[in-house]
């Protein structure tokens, strides 16, 4: 049993969502014993039993739809009137769904950075905190973080390969730094990308990416200006908008709460084809 929970916890550090089926009660007669266990994948591949034959087979059925809509619970059989079988017991089978942790890179140190990391923690994301400067990028500042890197931003992205759930935010301390970030996860995608910017900001760092290469196609996916439209002002009221953007896109909410007024200030994002002119302000 101890190398099946291995494979789950090897499944988990690949990235991969996975269902964990488990006999939790059998009543009278039935093909396995409690504590019989299948690791299911997306991929509809598993290993380990839970009986065999009709049980299984529906089991596996049922939970592969759980496993897509990433929900838990436990699946009931009456094994003789559901499923024809002689044994006529019933049993229950508890289908946890099992997703890998969010991590989230958190490129800068500032006083937005700071907010973010404590409540993206609370939250529960892995946070790690990129900043060349150690006297803003410490444990003293960032308690809540798993991991500290006092690096230039390339050097530091090469440190950190992503996982299939990485969510990145660019919240540095000017747009030479938050372009490096942009760009080199445009080339690498995350789940998530966001980067904190004015109007202006942002035009200018699309002006540039195109003047780069990338397509709008690709810039379409980038949240910027990040974080929800709740009127922030403090860096603590900009953590909320950003936590809790990345919360949407997490459960798979953020295009419902996406505002007009953020996405206007970001074209591509809104998927229009407005030209950025020359004349914008830059930082």
């Amino acid at each position: 049993m101890h190398e099946f929970y291995e494979k789950i916890h090897r499944a988990l550090e690949r990235g991969e969502t996975v269902a964990h089926l488990k006999v939790i009660q059998v009543d009278g007669s039935g093909p396995q014993e409690v504590g019989a266990s299948i690791l299911l994948r997306e991929d509809g591949s598993f290993e380990g039993t839970v009986g065999g034959g009709p049980v299984e087979a529906v089991a596996l059925k049922d939970a592969a739809e759980m496993l897509r809509k990433r929900r838990s619970g436990v699946l009931s059989y009456d094994l003789a009137s559901d499923l024809g079988m002689s044994c006529g017991g019933r049993m229950q089978i508890f289908c946890e769904v099992l997703e890998p942790g969010r991590r989230l890179l958190l490129f800068g140190a500032g006083h937005v950075s700071q907010a973010t990391a404590a409540l993206a923690a609370r939250c529960g994301f892995e946070v790690v905190v990129v900043d060349e400067r150690e006297e803003w990028a410490n444990e003293q500042r960032f308690p809540e973080a798993a991991r500290i890197l006092n690096l230039p931003i390339d050097q530091a992205c090469a440190k950190l390969p992503l996982r299939p759930r990485d969510y990145v935010v660019s919240v540095t301390r000017g747009h030479v730094f938050d372009q490096k970030v942009l760009e080199y996860y445009l080339d690498h995608p995350p789940a998530y990308l966001g980067v904190m910017g004015s109007s202006s900001k942002v035009a200018g760092m699309i002006r540039r990416c195109r003047a780069h290469g990338y397509r709008d196609e690709q810039l379409a996916s980038v949240h910027m200006p990040i974080g929800l439209d709740l009127g922030a002002v403090t860096p603590e009221e900009i953590a909320v908008s950003i936590v809790a953007e990345l919360i949407a896109h997490h459960r798979g909410r953020d295009r419902r709460t996406a505002s007009s007024s953020m996405t206007s200030l970001n074209p591509i994002h809104a998927r229009e084809n407005t030209t950025v002119t020359a004349d914008d302000d830059e930082d």
